[in-house]
């Protein structure tokens, strides 16, 4: 088999009423013309692959093909390579506020959805105005029949908690939280590869047909967290290395999320991918097959056998990078030695392995 060098995708754009045309805009996407684009799904199994020996196949194929040089082995460890590339990564322009939702865990999921993944996220917020909110979680003290009652009469946005954000704010968002992207906010988002949304609240809102949009209010009450996780953004660990900065934004089994700046030398050493997305300024990439410009806006995916790189960003640039990490080794332990500690480190999200 050739080399397999770092991936580009083509990205999915998904239409949606609270969607608008920032990520054209702001981020560069050529969307088409006459929509309103909520989503681009930049890292998603079936995109098309766009260059490499698997151009033009979906990047779960390719990924069935050559499982361990492009999963890694700790994914290996985790799931069959039948089950594809395991998380989604997208951009979002909730130009209008998104539905109230809850999603479910993989127990859940597995018993309810067809064997479905569960859906863990983490959000990175790129733009905000300055009264940007996000709905997270519920007040203390509520019971599953006082939520249904809410929802039953329209008045479920009583109920909720609503955590002011600003740029550069890492929220984490566990399966059975309560939650909703306010309007105005332009954010980055990884997820485990899943898409099931149990809609809870939609404001009174009608869709494009003059109804409201449909509810699964049995399916989130079900799912719901209880307590619901402290209305906080993580704590933005940074560690200084090389001639560049890695700032730690979230972490649990499923993906480590951190923030790239400087110049800094990094390894695919076969254990994980990982997924480059250009939110501030540009990159370029170096590796031992080539380099690589990489604009705003862009994402790319770094197969496990790559081996070393070295990424170059930009003055004032910013790229996020995900993988599946192995929690002790690559989040506790380097930034205990940096001496930050367990309480801080474990407000990056849930770091059990479980």
């Amino acid at each position: 088999m050739a080399e397999i060098g770092p991936l580009q995708l083509q990205p999915r754009f998904v239409e949606a009423i609270w969607g608008g045309r920032r990520l054209a805009a702001e981020l560069g996407k050529l969307l088409p013309p006459d929509a309103q684009i909520g989503e681009s799904w930049e890292i998603f199994g079936a995109n098309p692959i766009g260059n490499g020996p698997f151009q033009g196949l979906s990047l779960d194929e390719a990924s069935r093909r050559a499982a361990a040089e492009i999963l890694g082995s700790r994914v290996l460890a985790r799931q069959d390579p039948a089950e594809g590339f395991p998380l989604l990564v997208k951009f979002i322009d909730a130009s209008h506020a998104l539905s109230v939702q809850v999603h479910p865990d993989d127990s859940f999921a597995r018993e309810n959805e067809a064997g479905s993944r569960g859906k863990t996220e983490a959000w990175y917020i790129l733009q905000a105005p300055s009264d940007a909110t996000l709905v997270y979680g519920l007040r203390e003290g509520l019971e599953t029949s006082h939520i249904a009652a809410s929802i039953a009469r329209g008045a479920l946005e009583h109920d909720l908690i609503y955590l002011p954000v600003r740029p550069g704010d890492a929220v984490f968002v566990p399966a059975g939280t309560v939650h909703a992207i306010g309007a105005g906010i332009l954010l980055y988002e990884v997820q485990q590869r899943s898409e099931i949304t149990y809609r809870l609240y939609d404001w009174g809102r009608v869709g494009s047909d003059g109804r409201p949009r449909e509810l699964h209010v049995d399916k989130a009450l079900a799912v719901l967290r209880f307590p619901q996780p402290p209305a906080r953004p993580t704590p933005p660990l940074d560690l200084a290395r090389d001639s560049g900065r890695v700032t730690y934004l979230a972490a649990c089994r499923y993906f480590a999320l951190v923030a790239l700046e400087g110049v800094l030398d990094d390894v695919c050493d076969g254990s994980t991918f990982a997924a480059l997305s250009v939110v501030a300024g540009r990159a370029r990439l170096h590796w031992s097959g080539g380099n690589q410009d990489l604009p705003l806006g862009s994402s790319i995916v770094l197969p496990s056998s790559l081996g070393g790189y070295r990424l170059d960003v930009s003055p004032g640039g910013r790229v996020l990078r995900a993988t599946v990490p192995d929690l002790q080794k690559d989040i506790v332990a380097p930034l205990t030695a940096a001496g930050y500690s367990l309480s801080e480190i474990a407000r990056l999200g849930n770091l059990t392995s479980e």
